[in-house]
């Protein structure tokens, strides 16, 4: 009977120690997708930048990613107990925090210090549970519970962050406030319920703290230029960035060849042994256990999170800002996550001792890959159940199977006094997969989106995230097939129990037997997708005389190209790069045409710089052939075109030319009796702030022979007032609304206008130098009223824009847009599309009761405080039938 009660107590402890260990788990992950389902309100709240938004995420992986090395060795030397309850503790004080957060900055820093709670605990409860259970099913199950907390964690998070961002008066906040009680309550756990820490068996139980500094730095500045250099002033080509850049990857290896060092030393014998140097924090031989598939394993779980949690961040922010579901409605679909995960955790409990490792790895990872693939072919017209349903039951499967497989395989690997050592390392492998995974496709994601114009669908960028993600997960398919075929099974069928000092007895000879590397070669999982180059801002002030009348036209230009140009970025091979630099090089290539079309005179000027046309010498004539074919100065549009066209068929390599032109408004001075329009014939003013533009797409992609033009044309920043004849009446009402109604108000707003032309076909040039370029359609022939070929085209639609707005008695801003738009298209016959953003320049009367004067009544009020923001902002964008 007491030996019934002691092994049921015994039972009941283990049981208490699993569910506190596993509880810590879900809490910790959940600290990580709380936030995620919460970026959205976090960065509205907080008014952070996209490329701020992902530190929010990464702060945490990354503090805990770069600590875990140096914990895992603390908990093995001074005790796993007091680094869990040490980690607990410091998680629940920093999880608290966060919740008091009011800047962008503060939060980031208080996500790091709550990653140095993880980064204590979870090496050291994979280490309490590899003491705790010996190898057995026990061992297992335990495990495989342990690894269930991570799904569990996941769905909990999300939905519990998504519930109380949403329907709780803290919103964002307070996720924080529940965990932070939760891993209190986890840290009473681990006092009560773990075991005193046994004595370590090491004789040297020194930390080497140098050796901790020094990882922890390399890695920051590593993950740090990965998220920044995308965004920095010069992108990858910042200074900062390549130091920074290098400085980390040569710490990193300074640590490794430390590391190499301290082992060195280590196995010494004793008495040739230097006394000064520690052991080392992690032993850089352990990688080659197990044949090297101690190595591989670790691989594979690094780019299985790079996979696993870069799909799940972009999933979340593709419902919420892309779909535009609320926090709630992303919890639901993704809810078959948990259902999934833990099934897959029951799995492995009950086959790893049946299942072969590789199925469990390969099959995982595989189905993590699928997952990300669903995603980026993912079409959200489709039903839920087609693409997003399946990846999301799917997709968990990788993280699930290579997490409790992975965690076996390397305790099996590791010596007793490594236990938490080897969990930290192998953690250290899945945060940085976080960081690294998240970075990297938030980078892709940045890249598409500048590349999209602001009416594309930004669909592409959320797919291109998810083909990083699918990349990363190919990457752990193949090294998961390719070194653990044939391996054998992870986990202990019930009959191999046996007491464990007998067991690592055994275990320790086997490791010792294990002394093979494996060379691993570098896998590329990216490539070279879209790419233009050109030049921007030139700015040119044209002067165009006919006798004693002239014409003034100010541009600011950019000409950006693309075609057979990616070996220039991918093989450094600047062959096919047509020079845009201008001090260096005068050759007549991109900066030579850009700035001859538009001087078009002085050509004595030009030949003292141009020596060479493509390495063939310059004459005069090939100069005044480009002098006599730009008549279209004057004319944004066709000067674009004219631009856009001479570059594509110039060069056979290139394929597309897109071309922005500026201009910026000049009008005549009028001096009344000096001639019969009373406008000067030399004398300008500049005419207001606003701006007129036009962008040119001139595409070769079918054929040199078959060019085709899009342009797009309109006006920015026409500032507009009327103090009468607006109404803003009769607007949707409820608790929130403090606006009164009016019936009349000032109006005013900053209007951008542009609208789209069909496309056109433009007639390739015959001529040798490529200059020529035809104007199909004159004044007066048919086709030409509205065409592009239409020089009062802008005219007709500026006037639009402010007849309309002026005598439209408007009920509100969208009904004045909409008239507006109607207008231009029904003027102008070949423009398709027009957008008009308006935002509100809001004008509030000035409360003057306090000295009798009723100035609020909209028929008396005339006196007003010009506010800047906030304002509302009415877009619309009217298509012709």
């Amino acid at each position: 009977m007491e030996q019934t009660s002691e092994m049921k107590a015994s039972r009941l402890k283990k049981f208490t120690i699993v569910l506190t260990l596993t509880v810590f788990m879900v809490i910790n992950v959940a600290n990580s997708t709380s936030v995620s389902v919460a970026l959205p309100t976090i960065q509205k709240e907080l008014q952070l930048q996209p490329a701020q938004l992902q530190w929010v995420v990464s702060a945490y992986s990354l503090s805990s990613g770069c600590l875990y090395l140096a914990f895992g060795r603390v908990a093995d030397s001074y005790g796993r107990k007091k680094v869990f309850c040490f980690g607990s503790f410091t998680l629940a004080v920093f999880t608290l925090a966060c919740a008091f957060a009011n800047d962008g900055v503060i939060l980031d820093i208080l996500r790091a210090l709550q990653g140095i709670g993880g980064a204590a605990t979870i090496p050291a409860s994979l280490g309490i549970l590899a003491n705790s259970f010996p190898p057995s099913r026990s061992r297992s199950f335990a495990f495989a519970t342990f690894s269930a907390g991570a799904p569990i964690g996941a769905v909990f998070g999300t939905a519990v962050g998504g519930l109380l961002t949403e329907f709780s008066q803290r919103t964002w906040r307070s996720s924080f406030y529940l965990f932070g009680g939760l891993t209190f309550m986890t840290c009473l756990g681990g006092l009560i319920s773990i075991d005193n820490d046994s004595p370590s068996e090491e004789q040297d139980k020194r930390i080497d703290w140098a050796g901790a500094f020094v990882v922890t730095a390399g890695l920051t500045l590593i993950i740090f230029v990965l998220s920044q250099g995308d965004v920095a002033r010069k992108q990858w080509s910042t200074s900062y960035i390549i130091v920074l850049l290098l400085v980390g990857i040569a710490l990193v290896a300074l640590f490794v060849a430390w590391q190499y060092i301290l082992e060195k030393n280590l196995d010494e014998p004793e008495s040739r042994r230097s006394s000064w140097l520690p052991p080392p924090l992690m032993r850089p031989s352990i990688w080659t256990r197990a044949k090297g598939r101690f190595a591989a394993m670790m691989i594979i779980a690094f780019a299985t999170w790079c996979a696993f949690l870069s799909w799940i961040y972009w999933i979340q922010l593709f419902y919420q800002n892309y779909l535009g579901l609320s926090a709630i409605h992303t919890v639901v679909r993704i809810l078959p996550l948990f259902v999934s995960g833990v099934l897959c955790n029951m799995f492995v409990g009950f086959m790893a001792a049946r299942v072969p490792v590789v199925w469990l790895v390969g099959c995982g990872a595989a189905a993590t890959t699928i997952g990300c693939l669903l995603f980026a072919i993912v079409d959200p017209k489709k039903p839920y159940w087609a693409y997003e349903f399946n990846a999301t039951y799917i997709a968990i499967m990788g993280a699930d199977f290579v997490f409790s497989s992975g965690t076996l395989f390397i305790a099996k690997f590791a010596l007793p006094h490594e236990q938490s050592m080897a969990a930290a390392l192998f953690n250290t492998m899945t945060q940085l997969g976080t960081a690294v995974g998240v970075t990297v496709s938030t980078v892709v994601y940045n890249s598409v989106s500048k590349r999209l114009a602001t009416d594309q669908d930004g669909l592409k960028a959320y797919h291109a995230a998810q083909w990083t993600a699918f990349a990363f997960g190919v990457i752990a398919t193949v090294l998961g097939v390719s070194f653990f075929y044939g391996v054998g099974v992870v986990g202990f069928r019930a009959q191999d129990t046996s007491s464990s000092t007998a067991d690592e007895e055994s275990q320790r000879h086997r490791l010792l037997s294990y002394s093979s590397t494996t060379t691993m070669s570098a896998s590329t999982f990216s490539e070279l997708t879209a790419a233009r180059y050109g030049k921007t801002k030139v700015r040119v002030l044209r002067v165009v005389r006919q006798g004693a009348w002239h014409h003034v036209v100010e541009y600011n230009v950019e000409a950006l190209v693309e075609g057979e140009i990616a070996t220039s970025f991918t093989e450094a091979d600047n062959s096919v790069v047509v020079a845009t630099d201008s001090s260096e090089n005068f050759g007549p290539q991109l900066e030579f045409a850009l700035m001859s079309l538009l001087l078009k005179s002085r050509i004595s000027h030009i030949v003292r710089l141009i020596s060479h046309d493509l390495g063939s010498p310059l004459n005069a004539a090939f100069l005044s052939d480009l002098a006599k074919i730009s008549p279209h100065i004057l004319n944004p549009e066709k000067f674009a075109l004219h631009l856009g066209t001479f570059l594509v068929s110039k060069y056979a390599h290139l394929s597309k030319a897109f071309i922005t032109v500026e201009q910026l408004r000049w009008s005549r001075i009028e001096v009344p009796g000096l001639s019969t329009s009373g406008r000067h014939p030399h004398s300008f003013y500049r005419d207001g702030d606003d701006k007129r533009f036009t962008k040119v797409e001139v595409d070769a992609t079918a054929g040199k022979d078959k060019l085709v033009g899009k342009v797009t044309s309109g006006i920015s920043d026409l500032l507009v007032l009327k103090s009468t004849g607006s109404a803003f009446e009769n607007f949707y009402r409820d608790e929130f609304t403090t606006l009164v109604e009016v019936n009349d108000r000032i109006f005013s707003t900053s209007v951008d206008l542009s609208y789209t032309f069909a496309p056109i076909q433009i007639k390739a040039p015959t001529d040798e130098k490529k200059f020529e370029f035809v104007i199909p359609l004159q004044i007066g022939e048919e086709g030409y009223a509205g065409s592009i070929w239409d020089e009062d085209v802008p005219v007709r639609a500026r006037l639009a824009t402010l007849e309309t707005f002026a005598v439209d008695e408007s009920a509100s801003v969208q009904a004045t847009l909409f008239k507006m738009a109607q207008r231009v298209i029904a003027e102008n016959a070949s423009v398709q599309t027009v957008t008009y953003a308006l935002p509100n320049k809001h004008y509030v009367p000035v409360d003057m009761r306090y000295i009798g004067v009723d100035n609020l009544t909209p028929s008396k009020a005339d006196v007003f405080i010009p506010l800047s923001a906030p304002s509302g902002l009415i877009t619309a964008t009217v298509t012709r039938k």
